[in-house]
């Protein structure tokens, strides 16, 4: 097998723990500021961050995906490829920002609201770090270095409980976009300067041909535009009613807890891709999918059948309204892990055309069902964003299905093996009883997995794994 699965382990570990322990503390962040902020409030505050996702999707121009491409495959061309895409990145973030400065108060009009051009003021000068915390993370992944990835992530959200920190004294939806701004400020030098100057930025560079990865990136670019209508038109369609907004949002975050392990594998399988042979990446897919279902669907199971609970523990008894709203979310998350997945294999196999093509379907679909978000709020979005991604996995299956090895028979196993969970999620007890019943079936399910699914290379790797953690200095030898 030319893809090693224990470097790809090892990195998606690196990945996975820094995704996990960031997702956690980006969920206090999230929890504490919908709190104290209130549905309305919240829903203004996330209304004038989607426009940073905005800038940063619009001004990409593609370069963030090109480098898992380009520089594994010449890598002796790393920095003058790396200081090419730098300088490219901050003229066209300037200018951008600019534009967003000087337009806030058209914007705040559109939506009949005075504030919001204070907050979009705000936002143009806080972006421009935090599109370049959006580069790092490509660059780490390029080098195969994710654990650097896994620093960025836990020290970029510890930064952002400066936010919840401003809302406290007093200052509102400004303290949290100016909390916010420090902590992209903060990461983003620290990070540049002690390790992307440190390790990747030589003084000599090698010429590369430039035409090949600006045609690259202009189709990732475009991908990149419409991923951003796919993602954000719905949010936008909201904006008019910021307390459904804040209900959207915050389902969203929420099964986004499930992305955790499909993003780790993904990323690090990504920059092991552009030299693999055919068979090598129908090898890997089948097992890396294995792996997703195993993962996450026991998640989506508790995650649905609880909704009244999490939303309850997480955000507060004025949250519940959205309990239809998180549990259509969880569904459409599911599909759009494996989504994720399939674009990590088309971009690494040098088709971003692939990529564009998914986005634009799912772009023309949000555009048709725009009118279930403005008829049925909160839940009439989500139902329009699940069906986007449904319509995505079945064109991403087709169009790679050359390169995808879906493992049916370990899917049904795994399915079957689910119910062991249930028990504990439909019995109608004292909380105390239905966890220690969850717990049970939980470890039914793992040994379950253990016995009935897992080859001789999975326990390999998992052993090996579970040694990095353990024994950090030994496990060095065995990956």
């Amino acid at each position: 097998m030319s893809i090693q699965v224990k470097e790809i382990g090892k990195n998606a570990l690196w990945h996975l723990i820094g995704k996990t322990v960031s997702a956690i503390l980006s969920m206090l962040v999230v929890y504490l500021l919908a709190r104290y902020l209130g549905p309305s409030n919240y829903g203004l505050l996330s209304l004038s961050t989607t426009f940073i996702f905005m800038l940063h999707q619009f001004t990409s121009l593609g370069l963030d995906t090109s480098l898992p491409y380009f520089i594994p495959k010449y890598l002796n061309k790393s920095s003058s490829i790396l200081k090419f895409v730098f300088k490219i990145k901050f003229i066209i973030i300037l200018a951008a920002c600019t534009i967003l400065f000087f337009s806030s108060g058209i914007i705040s009009s559109l939506y009949g609201n005075p504030e919001l051009n204070y907050y979009l003021k705000i936002v143009a000068i806080i972006t421009t770090p935090f599109m370049f915390l959006q580069l790092y993370p490509y660059v780490f992944m390029a080098f195969k270095k994710l654990k650097y990835g896994m620093y960025l992530d836990i020290t970029f959200n510890l930064l952002k409980f400066l936010a919840v920190i401003f809302v406290l004294l007093g200052l509102g939806i400004i303290g949290a976009l100016v909390g916010y701004g420090i902590s992209y400020l903060l990461s983003c030098i620290f990070f540049f300067v002690f390790i992307i100057h440190k390790k990747y930025w030589r003084k000599t560079a090698n010429k590369f041909n430039k035409g090949k990865l600006i045609k690259y990136s202009l189709i990732s670019y475009a991908g990149s535009i419409f991923f951003f209508l796919s993602n954000y038109l719905l949010n936008l369609a909201l904006g008019f009613n910021t307390a459904q907004l804040g209900y959207f949002d915050a389902s969203n975050r929420i099964s986004l807890l499930i992305f955790l392990i499909p993003t780790a594998l993904a990323t690090a399988v990504w920059p092991n891709i552009p030299k693999a042979s055919i068979g090598d990446i129908r090898e890997i897919t089948q097992r890396i999918m294995k792996y997703f279902l195993i993962a996450i669907l026991p998640m989506c199971l508790t995650f649905a059948l609880a909704t009244n609970l999490t939303i309850s523990l997480l955000l507060g008894a004025n949250y519940l309204a959205m309990s239809n709203v998180l549990k259509i979310m969880i569904i459409a998350i599911f599909f759009s892990a494996y989504n994720q997945f399939f674009e990590s294999i088309a971009y690494g196999i040098g088709k971003p055309l692939y990529v564009l093509i998914n986005y634009i379907i799912r772009t023309l679909i949000i555009v048709c069902l725009i009118p279930l978000a403005i008829n049925y709020l909160a839940f009439g979005a989500a139902v329009a964003y699940l069906i986007s991604i449904m319509a995505s996995f079945v064109f991403l299956n087709t169009i790679l299905k050359k390169r995808i090895k879906h493992p049916l028979k370990t899917y049904f196993i795994v399915i079957l093996l689910n119910l062991t969970i249930l028990p504990g999620l439909l019995i109608e007890t004292a909380f105390i009883y239905k966890a220690i019943i969850y717990l049970l079936g939980a470890i039914t399910y793992l040994v379950c997995i253990n016995y009935f699914v897992f080859d001789k290379e999975d326990k390999t790797l998992f052993k090996s794994l579970l040694r990095k953690i353990l024994l950090p200095k030994r496990s060095n030898k065995h990956i």
